[in-house]
């Protein structure tokens, strides 16, 4: 979404607002408050659009010189049915789900980097696609500490007329490694 910007593809694309705005002040200031770091200069975004079959392998995020310092997926699903899978899923280094989360509107899922986690399958049968922004807060050079505790912050993209697009609520947890 960045390259499209910067390469001027598709001027006035609304995808561009939400490109912008993940890397404004007031989003990378909320992503370094829930993450407790000081360094958040910049965030990457893609659009997912997942259909029936799609899925997301067992991955950590880990890119060596990426200065990755947290993911985050903001969902843009509507009515999603949990039979129908995508579900973003966390996993024990033994491959166990630790936790999971359905694709929503408007839900930020913010995590440490690296983490192991997938996306399900996304069942022949689901009769709408998931969509989501995903991307990194990335900075410079950082250790994430040990919280026992995640944090819970609210924040939301205002339309210019200044009506409500987007109230995310995010709930951050630490590996604790």
């Amino acid at each position: 979404m960045i390259s499209a910007i910067l390469e001027g593809r598709d001027p006035g694309h609304p995808i561009h607002a939400l490109t912008h705005w993940t890397n404004s002040r007031e989003f990378l200031d909320f992503g370094q408050e829930i993450i407790i770091a000081e360094d958040v200069i910049k965030a990457d975004a893609q659009a997912t659009f997942y259909r029936p079959g799609d899925f997301l392998t067992l991955h950590d995020d880990d890119k060596p010189g990426a200065d990755r310092r947290a993911a985050y997926t903001i969902g843009f699903t509507r009515q999603w049915r949990s039979d129908w899978g995508g579900q973003l899923l966390f996993h024990e280094k033994d491959g166990a789900i630790r936790r999971s989360y359905l694709p929503s509107l408007k839900g930020l899922n913010l995590f440490q980097v690296p983490q192991d986690h997938s996306v399900a399958p996304v069942a022949p049968f689901a009769t709408a696609p998931r969509l989501s922004v995903a991307g990194w807060l990335r900075g410079g050079a950082w250790a994430p500490p040990v919280h026992p505790l995640g944090r819970l912050l609210a924040l939301d993209l205002l339309t210019r007329d200044g009506h409500q697009l987007v109230h995310l609520t995010a709930h951050f947890a630490f590996t604790g490694r």
